[in-house]
Parts: C-alpha cells; structure tokens; sequence
C-alpha cells in the first residue's frame, strides 16, 4: 500500500501546481484592475491607470506561473534522475 501512494504522489503535486496556473491568471489582473480603478477613481484619471494596473497584473501572474513551472521541472528532473540512478 505504501507503494502505491509513492507512485500517486508526483502526480497529484503536479495537479496542484497545474490547478495553480489558472488561478494565478485571474487573480493577478483582477486584483490590479480594483487598484487601477481605485487610484483612477481617486485622480480622476479613467481608464489610464487601470490599463497599466491590469497589464502589470498579468506582468505578475506570468512571471509567477515561469517561476512555479522551473520548480516543478527541477523537481521532475530530480526525481527522473533519482529513478534512473536506482535502475
């Protein structure tokens, strides 16, 4: 039994880092969207400020989902190394 939850593990932290993504996609220019539109609302200033706030939003999730996908790749490779070793 134990075998068997050594064989799942991989997978479901890859479907967590995976399930991540999406997230990560919406939360990032939504978040900048309420700032952008708060500070336009506050100067006066519509729809400039929100624009650059939405685009940096996104800026962020994809540096972050680059940034998740390098680990779960290094990780992958350690644990493909590690399988190969014990071969």
């Amino acid at each position: 039994m134990a075998g068997n939850k050594d064989t799942f593990q991989p997978y479901i932290k890859q479907l967590g880092v995976l399930t991540t993504i999406p997230i990560l996609l919406l939360v990032g220019p939504a978040v900048g969207y309420f700032i952008g539109a708060w500070v336009d609302r506050k100067f006066q200033c519509y729809p400039w400020v929100t624009i650059i706030f939405v685009f940096l939003g996104f800026t962020a999730a994809g540096r972050e989902i680059v940034r998740l996908l390098k680990i779960v790749l290094k990780e992958d490779k350690a644990e493909h190394d590690r399988n190969a070793g014990s071969k």
